[in-house]
């Protein structure tokens, strides 16, 4: 299971991003212009994302799917938490090495 989580670098980063919008809405393309990557790698990041409940379909926008964090999952939270210690965590490896 968390092997689908975190194997590829472009899921890592989805969930990065999912948990970074946890209170506005987003699209596939919101998502493969801010992260630099394509399409088909987005569309592979979303469908392990949705299975995961990480993100639900809030509505349709013209011909554009909207999405939004689920944040009432509870891995939500776990992952919320896991991205900020890391990245805490780079900063301050970052200030030590004088990056």
């Amino acid at each position: 299971m968390l092997e689908e989580l975190f194997t590829k670098k472009i899921t890592t980063r989805m969930i990065e991003y999912v948990v970074s919008m946890d209170s506005g809405e987003f699209n596939k393309k919101d998502v493969y212009e801010t992260l630099g990557v394509s399409q088909p790698s987005v569309d592979e990041a979303f469908k392990i994302c949705k299975e995961f409940n990480l993100i639900r379909k809030t509505r349709r926008l013209g011909r554009s799917t909207l999405y939004k964090t689920n944040t009432e999952n509870p891995l939500y939270g776990i992952l919320k938490k896991l991205v900020m210690e890391v990245s805490c965590h780079k900063f301050e490896v970052d200030l030590r090495n004088g990056d």
